[in-house]
């Protein structure tokens, strides 16, 4: 791995320090090229995207850490929308505040390097997105104090179908009511400012009349209140104050969908390295018998 940083296009860096896993970054050229274009105050706001950052858990011990982002200068013609393109990757073993520090100082230097920290004063606009993970967002607040952060809507929304189905055991009924306010209140524009708060009143009284009948109606407003309503409003005002639309948020869905694939591909893969085996196996076997079944042929000749 260590010589792929000299021979390979893709991967960039590999840090290995005392006490810690290793990291390795990977990214191209063209990358962060896309990433300056459309990401930064230099793109113009009707073209600027989110940058959304995901963890996944399923491609074995190695966790993958993947950037995202619209290629604004790409239609699809199926959907019309523009597609979702991979940024800088990270690969490494631990989900620690300090390695999600690295890679995103590596995106900074990369992204913001060459305008004279402008970052910090506000003048690069960028908007990132990720999930609720704790070390993920501390570490994007420390590295990006500037920046405007969105939570992704999907993972709002898994959270608290988690929360109130082996949480609260709140009924199916009341719970898919909840879950439909709040898919309400992920979809709404922020420039729609009287929308916006009738849709979180909706949701507010959902929640309120829902509670009761669940185990924990009390844990039940808390969570709402302390955890879910925050993010939301975050949302909104981000989308508002960025020119954004707020669809853009759920850019960190479509990470998991590319991890999906990047799964089914590391699968078939592997399942083609198996059969090659086998059959290299199986021709060695033959050839084993063959050769042995001659010796025995001659020998009794």
């Amino acid at each position: 791995m260590l010589s792929s940083v000299q021979t390979h296009p893709f991967v960039k860096e590999v840090c290995i320090r005392q006490g810690m896993s290793p990291i390795i970054m990977c990214y191209t050229e063209e990358q962060i090229a896309d990433l300056k274009r459309f990401c930064t105050s230099k793109t113009p706001s009707f073209l600027r995207t989110v940058l959304g950052v995901d963890r996944t858990f399923n491609l074995g011990p190695c966790f993958v850490t993947v950037c995202v982002y619209r290629n604004m200068s790409v239609i699809r013609k199926s959907t019309a929308d523009s597609p979702i393109f991979i940024g800088p990757v990270m690969f490494h073993f631990d989900g620690k505040a300090e390695t999600y520090r690295r890679f995103f100082s590596t995106v900074s230097d990369l992204v913001c390097g060459d305008v004279s920290c402008a970052e910090f004063a506000g003048d690069v606009e960028l908007v990132f997105g990720t999930d609720d993970e704790k070390a993920m967002v501390g570490a994007l607040r420390q590295v990006f104090p500037g920046v405007e952060h969105v939570f992704c809507a999907r993972h709002l929304e898994e959270n608290v179908r988690r929360f109130l189905t082996d949480t609260a055991g709140m009924p199916t009924k009341d719970r898919e009511r909840v879950l439909e306010r709040l898919r309400e209140a992920t979809r709404v524009d922020a420039d729609q400012s009287l929308q916006c708060e009738s849709v979180l009143n909706e949701l507010t009284t959902a929640v309120r009349s829902s509670a009761p009948s669940t185990t924990v109606p009390e844990k039940v407003l808390a969570y709402f209140d302390d955890r879910i309503f925050p993010k939301l409003r975050n949302n909104l005002k981000v989308s508002e104050r960025s020119t954004l639309l707020l669809l853009i948020i759920f850019l960190n869905c479509y990470v998991e969908i590319l991890i999906m694939h990047l799964t089914l591909v590391y699968s078939f893969i592997y399942l083609c390295c198996c059969l090659y085996y086998v059959l290299y196996l199986c021709i060695f076997l033959l050839t084993y018998c063959i050769i042995h079944s001659l010796i025995l042929f001659f020998r009794c000749c």
